[in-house]
């Protein structure tokens, strides 16, 4: 998701497990030394209401790939690698909002795939790349609380000894949710904060996108589990239970672009395929009848950390450059904040500001909303 990122323009002591912390060397976030439970759930701290045009927060240097984008309080989060062939070299960039200063952490040989900050916590998959297919595969979930700077790996569901994470979630309990595979076998784990004990939640379950609020768990998966194509849109309670399957959609892949996001009230998933009625449609979570919000719409960036209680901001294929915004309770779509002909790589907001960050050459952008 998203929540479901960029590189450094400088580096300093880490977001918080050390300067240069490895991710091959994170100890078990089942371990003292990953930091205090959260068993109460922390507090969202107070945004930094940022200028009222955009201003850049600095270059982020000779990237190749942006892997997550994430905002806590005065704390932005870029995720970033960049190597071809063997020489892969993964960063997680820290830029205080307050005082504009980095740091970060390195990651040698591993990408910080879908990198985000839930619950004074930082969350992202290490990838590293597969010997056998040179594909970046992430096989563990990291955690690194934000007040300690402890860093923590989190232990995979019982039986999963190397599995692939194909989607990572966190909500405001300091809950982690991930989708993964090992084989011919499928799960949705869960990480209680205050346990330090990971369950699969949901197994047999292939989620390509996943989901997460304080009670309930959405993903996307096939309809069929031994074809491509078709996708249904599933629920599950956090807790565990039974699972609802809220709707099924056409698409040309399993895990291509569906379910979109969430907030309060409703689940937003995108239409490829349906006669004249393409674009961006919103149903109640809880299932029932779902409308058409942005007729057209193929949006690029737009996900749970782009919504507020008033709009959907987000990104368009075919104008990559343009930053639009569009009412929730119906309305048209407005571009707002252009960014010229540079095309946006990354968008989140928060309470007070949007940040997005453009490409050649990559540099970090924020302005009040």
């Amino acid at each position: 998701e998203s929540t479901g990122g960029g590189e450094s323009t400088g580096g300093g002591e880490s977001t918080g497990g050390g300067d240069n912390a490895d991710a091959g060397e994170v100890p078990d976030a089942g371990s003292p030394d990953a930091g205090a439970p959260v068993c109460v759930p922390p507090e969202t701290p107070p945004c930094l209401p940022g200028p009222g045009e955009p201003r850049s927060l600095g270059l982020l240097g000779d990237i190749g790939t942006i892997n997550g984008f994430g905002v806590w309080g005065e704390q932005l989060f870029v995720g970033s690698s960049s190597g071809a062939g063997s020489g892969l070299e993964g960063r997680v960039v820290r830029i205080s909002l307050g005082t504009g200063g980095t740091d970060g952490i390195d990651l040698p040989g591993a990408a910080p795939h879908h990198l985000q900050a839930h619950a004074q916590a930082l969350l992202y998959a290490p990838a590293s790349r597969d010997p056998s297919s040179f594909e970046r595969v992430p096989r563990r979930v990291a955690r690194q609380d934000l007040e300690t700077g402890e860093a923590g790996e989190l232990p995979n569901p019982e039986g999963f000894v190397s599995p692939t994470i194909l989607a990572l979630a966190g909500n405001a309990r300091g809950e982690v949710f991930w989708s993964l595979n090992e084989g011919d076998r499928f799960a949705i784990a869960k990480w209680d904060p205050c346990t330090r004990e990971t369950v699969a939640l949901a197994e047999g379950q292939r989620a390509a996108i996943l989901r997460v609020d304080q009670s309930t768990v959405y993903w996307q998966a096939p309809e069929d589990p031994m074809r491509t194509g078709n996708v249904v849109l599933n629920s599950m309670p956090t807790a565990g239970g039974p699972l609802s399957s809220l709707i099924a959609l056409p698409q040309a892949s399993w895990n291509g672009p569906g379910l979109l996001a969430i907030d309060g009230a409703a689940l937003y998933y995108l239409v490829e395929h349906d006669g004249d009625r393409p674009g961006v449609w919103a149903m109640p979570k809880q299932g029932g009848e779902g409308g058409l919000l942005m007729p057209g719409a193929r949006p690029l960036h737009l996900n749970s950390s782009t919504i507020d209680d008033q709009y959907i901001y987000w990104t368009d294929f075919n104008g990559q450059e343009a930053l639009l915004r569009t009412p929730k309770r119906g309305g048209a779509t407005a571009s707002v904040f252009g960014v010229s002909i540079r095309g946006i790589q990354a968008l989140t907001i928060d309470a007070c500001n949007v940040y997005w960050v453009v490409a050649n050459p990559w540099e970090v952008y924020f302005r009040a909303k």
